[in-house]
């Protein structure tokens, strides 16, 4: 009988339970940090879109303002806009620029989404340009008017 036992070849069911345990402490821990990874790529996915979506807004409001023979600051319905007059070969074009909830315009078409704040002040001929996203990413530029 004992060689019999001594020859017999498999696992007892105390060594699969041992492995089973083993494996599944594993498999929580990689899968734990797989989704902490996952996570933190979303955050941060969200925090460069959102600083893009700021700094795209003011980069293209500044090539406007740079280009512009006559700017204004007009309400119309209890919204202020910036209203930049640019002149070309065929005409003058009037690019307005104004928020509307939590979507920044441009002629009357989305120019960034999740904008929070958009204020524009005037001082003799400096603009001061403010532009804050829902995550709190704020952009201000001082735009000179040249004459």
């Amino acid at each position: 009988m004992r060689k019999q036992l001594a020859n017999e070849k498999g696992l007892t069911l105390i060594e699969l339970l041992a492995v089973f345990t083993i494996s599944s402490i594993l498999i929580f821990l990689i899968s734990s940090v797989l989704v902490g990874v996952q996570k933190q790529h979303i955050v941060q996915s969200d925090e460069s879109e959102s600083i893009f979506n700021v700094t795209y807004a003011a980069k293209v409001i500044t090539k406007d303002f740079r280009r512009a023979e006559k700017i204004e600051l007009v309400e119309e319905n209890n919204i202020k806009k910036l209203r930049f007059t640019l002149s070309k070969l065929s005409g003058s074009t009037i690019n307005e620029y104004y928020l509307t909830d939590t979507t920044l315009y441009k002629n009357a078409s989305p120019l960034v989404r999740g904008i929070t704040e958009f204020l524009v002040t005037v001082e003799n001929d400096m603009y001061m340009i403010e532009i804050e996203d829902r995550s709190g990413k704020t952009i201000k530029t001082e735009l000179i008017k040249r004459k």
